[in-house]
């Protein structure tokens, strides 16, 4: 079961996020469309929505909810914490990771700097929000 998640949560941040780091390959949301008729840019557009699923949090639980990272978008996201309770959105960030790359969508990555966040809380509006220490 662990070694599941694990590879689960490894489909899902390797190939997410740049780190920070300058890409010239690809063109902004080249590639074709899957068997559903979905283009790279619905692919974003889904993962964002699924992603802000996977960050709720109850912020009256007096626990660690926000405890798994991932990139904080489709191409290119810095990394960021979310709930791996909310596991179909878990699923379904690693879906559409998958299908992304199946379909070859790629997108050249702004040389920017990303900060690595240390740890999460749940906000009181219900969202695992990063935290830098």
């Amino acid at each position: 079961m662990r070694l599941g998640v694990l590879v689960l949560l490894l489909s899902i941040t390797m190939p997410l996020a740049c780190g920070g780091k300058s890409e010239t390959t690809g063109s902004g949301g080249s590639g074709g469309t899957d068997a559903g008729g979905k283009t790279c840019q619905d692919l974003t557009s889904e993962y964002a929505a699924a992603l802000a699923d996977a960050k709720k949090c109850d912020p009256a639980v007096n626990t660690l909810l926000c405890t798994a990272k991932t990139g904080s978008a489709l191409f290119c996201g810095c990394p960021t914490f979310y709930n791996p309770a909310n596991k179909d959105a878990v699923n379904q960030l690693a879906t559409l990771s998958q299908q992304a790359q199946a379909m070859g969508c790629q997108v050249p990555c702004p040389a920017i700097g990303c900060t690595d966040p240390t740890s999460a809380g749940c906000s009181p509006s219900g969202s695992c929000q990063d935290a830098q220490n």
